[in-house]
């Protein structure tokens, strides 16, 4: 195994392992409060990151890192969760934070438009049509519980468009989140400068720590119970640590067209995840949004021509 196929492999499983905590995300959040839960998940994510490093002698190291890549990326790192978190926790109603989420979900396709200008990938004229399609499917996907018809585009996007004029900050915030994360993907590629170390663990702590501070100025009632304990546990072991590790090396290390081209795919995982494991049937307009995510996704991979590494190592083209 290549270490380029091996780094690639690592960003699928942190794409796996997201699609398993988005109801985790939601149902922690209702018990806890979105800024509790998310100050707690980031915040011991990053203190048990931080600890393995200092157990292994390398927090030290994290200090020759590129200052770049430590504010940098650092600044977008923290930018990108505080303001998906705080879209999420304004968005109010279950049918605003579904509609919050896709404006989240633009992230894959401006990481595939953002490595062209940033990372030196030739874009093909492929490119723009898979990321339509692609987007298209994560929207069909989001509404699958309606007939596949007219309506089922029209009346959603009616509603995403009084929900989000009437109160535009939820999805202002979205739409920051998305920026930002698909700038930090792939900048921290750029910046790091071919360092083995990564300072995702401090990058976690600070969100962590800075969500805690924003706690402050909302009331939030927490109900606690084993359950609780389990799922937090569950969602700063993986989702939060494991994941967030894994796609940075992915994306510095990996295939970076074929990282974020699957990752089209998380809203799809965790809906199929989601109907087996409550027994929800597939709908006709999820099974065509699956075939759109999928067809798009391919698209998008064969839309971006990535160079030899050897030549762009320092840019991070892969």
């Amino acid at each position: 195994m290549t270490s380029r196929f091996g780094a690639t492999l690592l960003g699928a499983l942190a794409i796996l392992i997201w699609s398993t905590s988005v109801g985790l995300t939601r149902e922690l959040a209702e018990r806890l409060g979105v800024l509790t839960s998310s100050a707690l998940t980031y915040g011991l994510a990053g203190l048990i990151g931080c600890a393995i490093l200092a157990a292994r002698g390398r927090l030290r190291g994290l200090l020759r890192l590129p200052r770049a890549y430590l504010l940098g990326c650092g600044g977008l790192f923290v930018a990108y969760l505080v303001s998906f978190c705080l879209a999420i926790g304004l968005a109010g109603s279950g049918a605003r934070v579904v509609e919050v989420g896709l404006v989240n979900y633009l992230w894959p396709s401006l990481t595939l438009a953002l490595s062209v200008p940033l990372l030196g990938l030739r874009a093909r004229l492929w490119l723009l049509p898979g990321i339509l399609l692609a987007s298209l499917g994560i929207f069909v996907s989001a509404n699958a519980d309606r007939p596949l018809d007219l309506d089922a585009f029209v009346s959603p996007l009616a509603a995403f468009a009084a929900h989000a004029s009437d109160d535009p900050v939820p999805y202002l915030l979205a739409l920051i989140a998305a920026v930002t994360w698909s700038l930090y993907s792939n900048l921290s590629r750029r910046l790091a400068g071919g360092a083995a170390e990564s300072a995702v663990p401090v990058f976690l702590l600070a969100s962590g720590l800075f969500l805690l501070m924003l706690r402050a100025f909302f009331s939030e009632t927490a109900r606690w119970s084993p359950l609780s304990f389990a799922m937090l546990s569950y969602m700063t072991l993986l989702p939060a640590l494991a994941a967030y590790a894994c796609w940075e090396y992915a994306m510095r290390n990996g295939r970076v067209a074929i990282v974020a081209a699957l990752s089209y795919c998380t809203p799809l995982f965790s809906t199929l995840l989601l109907c087996a494991l409550q027994g929800i049937p597939m709908t006709l307009t999820l099974w065509v949004g699956c075939l759109l995510i999928i067809g798009g996704a391919v698209i998008c991979k064969l839309g971006v021509v990535e160079t030899d590494p050897a030549n762009k190592r320092n840019t991070g083209v892969a």
